[in-house]
């Protein structure tokens, strides 16, 4: 809808509309098309063009003739070579937003003399309100733009705009616009100032239903802080409003608002970007150098130097080099660089390098390298390397740092560092200098100078102090202290206890401690425990299985009449603990290792090894010698708890030669032989044990 004030002037407007919601900065004179006709006027030829190509024409009727009748044809061909084979070159084009706009081209034909006698000299002055056509209310920060040149204004609060147009041209395309709002071009002819009120109407948006999840919003370039210091408003605003996707070969700046483009540098795309101390434009594709700051609107494709800094709002294919800081609000395909800090509002796919620290929130498809910090708020899938801290979701490389790396996610191939690491599943190595926590697998090893912990090991799990899964435990699991493993089928290997919740199927060792639920495996060390022994064998000093071996023993023999003895483990290796009284108060503690085979559930052979340390407390050397005995026998079971039994037994005695002529005659019967050597006397007997078994 549009409101004439003043009648001073002559309003031609024509334009082909095709609604469209798209609001990308794509140039539709490279859109490629297919039209046959005949007999077709000119202007319904360009409505199928404008259908076919997506976007609106709009032109003076004054240059374009719609009612010209034609017969044209074209096949797979740009629609800017379409119009040149159209219009021979008679008119120009001019993309903006959703536009085509067709101007006269004055290289070909010259404006009226007439017309421009009627304008004033110094230029004349266009004012008027930008409305919302569906409330009627006023639009701030809608851009008015002259379309053939470099002229804008920017509504107020109230709407209103206004803007001087200089005396050089018969006609004026004029561009009302605001993003979020359908935009429209007027062509004008003046004769003097006038008033133009302007409504446009809302895109409608279609509102998507999408699944309600967690994500990082893409802020805008304006929300920067550098940016808000540099760049004016209305330069950003236009920036926001226009499109502008034609190339352009070069602009230049002091300042963003001291340039070559003036207010509309945030529009235009350039091969080539100079900026002495700091500058805005809509996009690089070529080269962009500044002393001090670029600011890049839209994407950069090529290469972006700077002494201080870089900023790009979307983003960068190639190399963005800075001095002191790079900022990108999209993401970066090739090389982002900077002397401190790097960040990243989208993917990087290539190398990112600071001296600082790089922040990523999005993947990282490369390696990321930094001094003190790298944060990578997705995925990394080859390197993350830092001189103090890394943070990832999913590595799929190498995550790599002096102090600290966390991966909330999976690490598939290592993850080193000098004091912590932290992560799920590990598929390859996990090295700390102090603590490795991995809330899920580890596949290779996990090495650690004090603590590791994780779900399960299928490798190695290696540490100065405690080792600690969750679950399983496949290959190797060594520590100075403690190992803990739900399950283990591997070895188990600690300075002072094991301990495995569930089923051992490999080798448990350690200085003081093992423990398994269930044993099918060796267990080594001063004391072991299980509950059941399915296929294996607790060795040491003492073995207790909860579903094993345990009885208490009642027998005589011809040193000693009365004898108590434990024993404990398992038929097959079990631990001898006893004690023994005989005449002139002699007595003997003994210690010893056994075997039992039973043949069925009365009848069995057990075959006893035992070292007795004997003593007489009415002499004056306590200690009288030591004794070790060979004892087979053969039980028999009465009841469920009740065997006797009864064997042979090979005696050896050893005592200083003193002991012997004092009270040897309490001990032995009728020695098969005896020697003295070095005051060392010893003999040997066979003798007889008869008992009972509970």
């Amino acid at each position: 809808m549009i409101k004439v004030a003043k009648h001073s002037y002559i309003l031609l407007l024509f334009t082909l509309f095709l609604a469209s919601s798209a609001w990308a900065q794509t140039n539709h004179l490279n859109k490629i098309i297919s039209i046959s006709v005949t007999n077709t006027s000119i202007e319904e030829l360009l409505i199928l063009i404008s259908k076919q190509g997506k976007f609106n024409f709009s032109y003076n009727a004054d240059i374009v003739n719609g009612d010209s009748v034609v017969t044209f044809e074209v096949n797979k061909t740009s629609v800017e070579k379409t119009l040149n084979v159209l219009f021979k070159k008679r008119v120009r084009y001019k993309v903006v937003n959703d536009h085509i706009i067709l101007l006269r081209n004055y290289n070909i034909q010259k404006t009226g003399k007439q017309s421009r006698k009627s304008m004033s000299s110094t230029g004349y002055t266009l004012t008027g309100y930008v409305l919302d056509a569906n409330t009627g209310q006023a639009l701030q920060n809608a851009t008015i733009y002259e379309v053939d040149g470099k002229i804008s204004a920017i509504t107020n609060s109230q709407g209103f705009y206004m803007m001087v147009l200089p005396p050089d041209r018969q006609f004026r395309g004029v561009n009302y616009c605001r993003y979020d709002y359908i935009d429209s071009i007027l062509f004008i002819r003046p004769y003097e100032s006038m008033q133009l009120d302007v409504a446009l109407k809302p895109r409608h948006i279609k509102i998507q239903k999408i699944q309600s999840k967690t994500t990082l919003l893409e802020p805008d370039l304006k929300s920067t802080t550098i940016v808000n210091w540099l760049v004016p408003e209305e330069a950003v605003t236009t920036a926001k409003n226009i499109r502008l996707p034609e190339l352009n070969s070069m602009q230049i700046s002091l300042l963003p608002f001291l340039g070559s483009d003036y207010k509309l540098s945030g529009t235009k795309t350039n091969n080539l970007s100079l900026n002495i101390l700091a500058g805005y434009t809509g996009a690089v594709d070529g080269l962009e150098l500044g002393g001090g700051i670029n600011i890049v609107q839209n994407d950069v494709k090529g290469a972006q130097l700077a002494g201080f800094g870089n900023v790009v709002g979307k983003n960068t294919r190639g190399a963005q080099l800075a001095g002191f800081f790079n900022i990108n609000n999209g993401s970066v395909t090739g090389a982002q660089i900077a002397g401190f800090q790097n960040t990243l509002n989208g993917e990087m796919h290539g190398v990112q390098l600071s001296g600082f620290n790089n922040v990523t929130t999005q993947n990282v498809d490369g390696i990321q390298a930094t001094g003190f910090v790298n944060v990578a708020f997705k995925d990394v899938n080859m390197a993350q390397l830092s001189g103090f801290v890394n943070y990832g979701r999913n590595i799929g490389g190498l995550q790599a740092t002096g102090f600290v790396n966390m991966a909330t996610g999976n690490v598939e191939a290592a993850q080193l560092a000098g004091f912590v690491n932290l992560s799920r599943d590990v598929n390859g190595l996990q090295a700390a200098g102090f603590v490795n926590i991995a809330n899920g697998n580890i596949g290779a090893a996990q090495l650690a100078g004090f603590v590791n912990y994780c779900d399960s090991v299928t490798g190695a799990q290696l540490a100065g102090y405690v080792n600690f899964a969750r679950l399983n435990v496949t290959a190797l699991q060594g520590a100075g202290f403690v190992n803990y493993g739900s399950s283990v089928t591997g070895a188990q290997l600690a300075g002072f206890t094991n301990i495995c919740l569930n089923e051992n199927k490999g080798v448990q060792i350690s200085g003081f401690l093992n423990y398994a639920h269930t044993l099918n495996g060796l267990q080594l060390a001063f004391a072991n425990f299980a509950d059941t022994v399915e296929s294996g064998l607790p060795v040491g000093f003492f073995s207790f299985v909860r579903r094993g071996y345990h009885v208490v023993d009642f027998s005589a023999d011809e040193s000693f009449r009365t004898n108590y003895a434990f024993k404990t483990g398992v038929k097959k290796f079990y631990n001898i603990f006893k004690y023994g009284r005989g005449k002139n108060n002699t007595a003997h503690f003994a210690y010893g290792l056994g075997y039992l085979k039973s043949f069925d559930k009365h009848h069995a052979v057990s075959l006893d090894f035992t070292t007795s340390m004997i003593s007489n407390s009415d002499v004056e050397e306590v200690l009288m010698g030591l004794m070790v005995r060979f004892n087979p026998t053969y039980s028999y079971s009465i009841f469920k708890h009740l065997t006797v039994f009864a064997g042979p037994s090979l005696n050896i005695y050893g005592a200083t030669a003193k002991n012997f002529s004092n009270d040897f005659s309490s001990i032995d019967l009728y020695p098969i032989w005896e020697q003295t050597q070095n005051d060392i006397r010893m003999q040997m007997w066979v003798g007889l044990t008869l008992g009972i078994r509970i």
